[in-house]
């Protein structure tokens, strides 16, 4: 009976391998999925054949061989980050995790990991447990067993996205020279510029996209943004770019034109104060890049940005003050903020942001100069969204990411009434758009179940009411937001993107998304060229 069990347990220790090792590989291994489903049955065929081993021949045991044990080891300690990130928001690559460590704190980091992504860092701890003890047993009672974790550690230490980073700095992919001339001329080339300028709001909606306007579960909580997309000018083909899976890199985005790549591989000098939402008198964030903020003030405007959260996460406050915002707010900005009592693990509740919104917005309707006001949400992010205290009448209360979604569109139908009583409807601009896709939440398997037609959120009110159906990502938005101030640009274009309502065609419409993508993943030129890197 002890033979039997002992072969039971060798048998399952040996699937429970196989299917970690199996779910590993397929989130980190940067492989094709043509790839991927030719070595994935053969890798699958070969556990089998340990398995069945198992039952047929006896065990036999050996000392455990610490050369394949410090191997699996290091395999997990590389690959398992990028597994969880993966798992969390998507999205797995090096560039990814480079820009999370150098662009937060590590407190930040830690309090909104323990808040939103238990589940996720538990699934990757029981994962690296529970392969440790597989394969240790491998190695000491099963045929085959030892040369197989070696293997797979191996391929582990050797197909993974850091393995990947080091290659293609080495060995760019051919797909970069599709967008060689536009990194070398990132400036958007100006022919003419608006007689009459007008004021420009944009409003970033924490992970609110437009898929939810065609889920039953979600379809009536997101009406009112479906509304909007009637009553304005509705991009309703914006696609998310990997390289802006995350709310800093769709800012940049939409901002500038440009992904924003990490700059630490080039220059590891600390950038993060310590002294909460105090930014420097001088920053340096993507000097290489001609954003919104710069062209706007330079031409006369005022322009300030609120954010919802620290200014230091990501870097976003130094990322506005450094494209000419002259004024950049946020959580810890305001007094009292140790104190105040709307907030959530990100900072501080939505109805008191638009509260200092609107304010920020009366100050600048009464300056008598055209102005840019960016602001950015909190309600809708995951995984389980965060209403604030005016929500609790909702008809959503039994969902939160519903109940928050029906709450900012209350928040928003309030700012776009401020602005008509302000008398500015006439003069201005506003634009509702996401910063990303929603990353996993309590809707996730219905936004899974239409994974390949999910688009981001962006509407434009105050243009002539229209639907627009090209082809585009986050990059695109930025010169399509200077055409609809009324400025001239060459190509239509401005960094890498082009404008939606211009005549010419956008990088993905031209070169396809996929392409694109490889064109941006690891771009040492295009990383520099933001940075200001010689």
């Amino acid at each position: 009976m002890g033979k039997v069990l002992k072969k039971l347990y060798l048998f399952a220790m040996t699937l429970a391998f196989a299917g970690i090792f199996g779910l590993i590989s397929m989130r980190v291994f940067p492989l094709s999925l043509q790839t991927k489903a030719i070595v994935g049955p053969l890798i699958i065929l070969h556990f089998l054949v340990m398995a069945v081993a198992v039952l047929l021949k006896k065990p036999r045991w050996r000392s455990l061989d610490m050369t394949s044990a410090a191997l699996l080891v290091a395999a997990l300690v590389v690959v398992l980050p990028f597994s969880f990130m993966s798992t969390a928001f998507g999205v797995g690559d090096f560039s990814s995790l480079l820009i999370t460590f150098a662009e937060n704190r590590a407190g930040q980091m830690f309090a909104v990991g323990l808040e939103g992504f238990v589940p996720e860092f538990l699934t990757e701890a029981l994962k690296g447990i529970v392969i440790l003890i597989a394969g240790f047993a491998m190695v000491r009672y099963v045929s085959m067993g030892r040369g197989t974790v070696i293997v797979a550690s191996l391929a582990l230490l050797l197909l993974n996205p850091l393995t990947y980073f080091a290659f293609r700095l080495f060995v760019p992919h051919p797909d970069q020279l599709a967008i060689q001339q536009d990194v070398k001329n990132l400036a958007p080339n100006i022919l003419s510029k608006p007689e009459a300028q007008k004021n420009l709001v944009i409003v970033y909606l924490e992970s609110l996209e437009r898929t939810y306007a065609d889920l039953p579960i979600s379809e009536a909580a997101f009406a009112p943004f479906a509304k909007w997309e009637d009553q304005g000018l509705a991009f309703k083909n914006i696609q998310q770019s990997k390289s802006v899976f995350f709310t800093a890199g769709g800012l940049v985005a939409t901002q500038c034109g440009v992904p924003m790549l990490p700059r630490g591989v080039f220059n590891s000098q600390k950038r993060i104060r310590d002294d909460l939402d105090v930014i420097p008198e001088e920053t340096d964030f993507l000097l290489g890049a001609t954003c919104l903020g710069d062209i706007l003030t330079r031409d006369g405007y005022n322009a300030s940005y609120i954010n919802g959260s620290a200014l230091t996460i990501y870097s976003k406050g130094a990322f506005f003050k450094s494209h000419n915002y002259q004024r950049v707010m946020g959580f810890e900005s305001y007094e009292g903020h140790k104190t105040e009592t709307r907030r959530n693990v990100w900072g501080m509740d939505d109805d008191l942001l638009f509260e200092r919104v609107e304010a920020e917005l009366a100050a600048l309707a009464s300056e008598g100069k055209p102005f840019l006001l960016s602001t950015l949400t909190l309600g809708t992010h995951g995984p389980t969204g965060y209403p604030d205290g005016t929500c609790r009448d909702s008809t959503f209360t039994s969902n939160k990411i519903l109940n928050a979604m029906e709450c900012s569109a209350g928040h928003v139908r309030s700012l776009v009434e401020k602005i008509d009583s302000l008398g500015l409807s006439e003069s201005t601009i506003v634009v509702l758009a996401s910063d990303h896709l929603a990353y996993r939440n309590s809707l996730d398997d219905q936004l899974m179940e239409v994974k390949d037609t999910r688009r981001n959120y962006f509407t434009v009110l105050g243009a002539d009411a229209a639907t627009n159906l090209r082809e585009g990502t986050a990059l695109d938005i930025y010169p399509t937001l200077l055409e609809l101030l009324g400025y001239e640009l060459e190509g239509n274009r401005a960094g890498l993107g082009r404008s939606l309502i211009g005549e010419s065609p956008t990088l993905p419409e031209s070169i396809g998304a996929d392409r694109l993508e490889e064109a941006i993943r690891y771009n040492t030129d295009l990383q520099k060229a933001i940075w200001n890197i010689p």
